[in-house]
């Protein structure tokens, strides 16, 4: 909604590497300053560099609301304005605010985030549109690979992604090899024809080779294409958009395929999907989510309450099938 409002201002995203990829992504951005925060001197000389590039900026969106360094980097930049949220995690920071948003991280966060729109003297765009400009930026003429095992590529086979991974913030959101055959084991037969891409980064490549090997075993007529670390994200989000459905834990790409409206299986414990997702009408979903004394956790809790054990992901698969 404020871009499109504003189509003539000059919008600069300044992000990590690990960031830059969605700025990429959305193309809504003029330009893109990356941190190089690899290295403490690298962090220090990039910041630099990027509080040169904005000193001229007039307004500073803050979304990096629980960073104690982001307040820093964008009181730094001396903008007349500094929007940002406030909450109880963040009292600390009402100071460097000229415009403070309330965020009521037990609510639904989409809702806070449409503040943001409000600021601004606009109104937030309907998922529609979202997905629609989202489209409208992915790489043309992609097609599902066909997996190197097939006998006939004439075979008739349900295509189905996963998102296995996520980043470091909560690795108790993964499911282990064993969770996911589970999971399927509810929803196929032994004897269907699918073909399943495990989308990601490097980094979850050899997660996905486990997870390969497990459904393997119980699913002999599958294929499958470890894809972490082969495609850019736009690439990612193309073929993810082809897939017949798409099985995810939270991560950025339960997100994407949301928004791409594709069909979605999500698996949630250490965070909630009543608060972190935003309400999509027209797409069919399913969540599973069971909601343990101590869940969410998630940018509520210091450390896991369970100690890692993620008591919440185990509850989900209780009665699953073996």
């Amino acid at each position: 909604g404020i871009r499109k409002t504003y189509p003539h201002h000059q919008f600069i995203l300044v992000a990590t590497a690990s960031t830059q990829p969605f700025g990429d992504l959305l193309k809504i951005f003029n330009q893109i300053i990356v941190l190089d925060d690899s290295r403490t001197l690298k962090l220090i000389t990039s910041s630099i560099a990027a509080l040169w590039k904005t000193r001229k900026t007039q307004v500073v969106i803050n979304l990096e609301f629980r960073s104690r360094l982001s307040f820093i980097f964008a009181k730094l930049i001396r903008s007349q304005e500094l929007v940002s949220f406030l909450g109880s995690f963040n009292l600390w920071a009402r100071e460097f605010m000229t415009i403070a948003l309330p965020f009521d991280q037990n609510k639904n966060h989409s809702s806070s985030y449409d503040q943001l729109a409000f600021a601004f003297k606009t109104q937030p765009s309907a998922q529609s549109h979202y997905r629609s400009h989202l489209m409208a930026q992915l790489p043309a003429n992609h097609k599902i690979p066909i997996g190197s095992d097939h006998t006939s590529q004439n075979t008739q086979f349900e295509c189905i992604g996963i998102g296995h991974g996520c980043s470091d913030l909560s690795f108790e959101r993964m499911l282990t090899a064993i969770q996911w055959n589970k999971i399927f084991l509810k929803l196929f037969s032994s004897e269907s024809a699918v073909q399943v891409s495990l989308f990601g980064t490097e980094f979850d490549r050899h997660k996905a080779e486990e997870i390969i090997a497990k459904l393997k075993m119980t699913f002999p007529n599958w294929y499958f294409l470890n894809l972490c670390g082969e495609l850019s994200l736009a690439s990612s989000a193309s073929l993810m958009a082809l897939q017949d459905r798409f099985f995810s834990i939270d991560s950025s790409l339960v997100h994407l395929a949301r928004l791409l409206g594709v069909k979605t299986y999500s698996y949630w414990g250490p965070t909630s999907p009543d608060i972190m997702l935003r309400p999509s009408e027209g797409l069919e979903e399913y969540r599973h989510y069971s909601k343990t004394p101590c869940s969410p956790c998630v940018h509520i809790a210091q450390t896991p309450p369970c100690g890692g054990k993620n008591i919440c992901i185990q509850e989900l698969f209780v009665d699953a099938p073996t």
